[in-house]
């Protein structure tokens, strides 16, 4: 599923062989949309207050009406490896990670946390670059920073960085900078939502802009 709502913008910038016959190379990447992990399920605080998804020990992937057991998730990033597991040149993973019932900071952070932990038991971040972006779940009004604040870095908010620390040791961001010891784009983050990567192996720029935050609609 695609995640429209929440203005989360990709921009992939793949520059052209310079030279007539050079062979260009295909640029693919593995997205995983959507999740909307339920870290409940099967527990009296499942998701979404249906009682299939609160008793649900007979059905560990899910069942209809239930949002994204941890054991789905597995199961599904499992299967795609097993089809395609070295095929891709970078891994994307967009929110929303939450489900709307679990949207509050401390259960979207685990979510995010947890989502990626399973993707990479099996796509290890250090052979796999990662782009990641959140959704428009993992969202509340704190989230909107104060546009009349003097400095953008003044109106940092913690939600941000608690999720750029997250990202950072996910490895979203690569290595950290051997000036400042934090990677400037986990700062460019943490004070606006979006952030740069620049892919090592092939000449790709992916720009991940978090457009939300400029949004009318989307104010608190």
């Amino acid at each position: 599923m695609v995640s429209c709502r929440f203005v989360v913008l990709l921009l992939l910038l793949a520059l052209s062989a310079a030279a007539s016959g050079v062979r260009q190379r295909t640029f693919s990447l593995l997205w995983f949309s959507d999740v909307q992990l339920d870290n409940f399920y099967n527990t009296p605080d499942a998701a979404g207050g249906d009682e299939d998804c609160k008793q649900a020990a007979h059905k560990p992937y899910g069942t209809p009406g239930c949002y994204t057991p941890v054991a789905l998730a597995a199961y599904a990033a499992g299967k795609e490896a097993g089809r395609s597991l070295y095929r891709h040149d970078a891994i994307l993973v967009s929110g929303s990670f939450s489900p709307p019932d679990l949207a509050a900071p401390e259960f979207i952070l685990e979510a995010i946390n947890t989502t990626m932990t399973t993707i990479q038991k099996i796509w290890d971040p250090i052979y796999f670059p990662y782009i990641v972006n959140i959704g428009p779940q993992d969202v509340f009004p704190n989230y909107f920073y104060n546009t009349s604040a003097p400095t953008l870095k003044l109106a940092t908010n913690n939600f941000l960085e608690n999720v750029s620390e997250v990202f950072a040791e996910k490895g979203v961001f690569g290595p950290p900078s051997a000036d400042t010891f934090v990677n400037p784009q986990q700062e460019h983050f943490a004070e606006g939502g979006y952030y740069r990567k620049d892919m090592l192996l092939d000449p790709v720029t992916i720009l991940s802009l978090n457009t939300g935050l400029f949004s009318r609609k989307l104010k608190p």
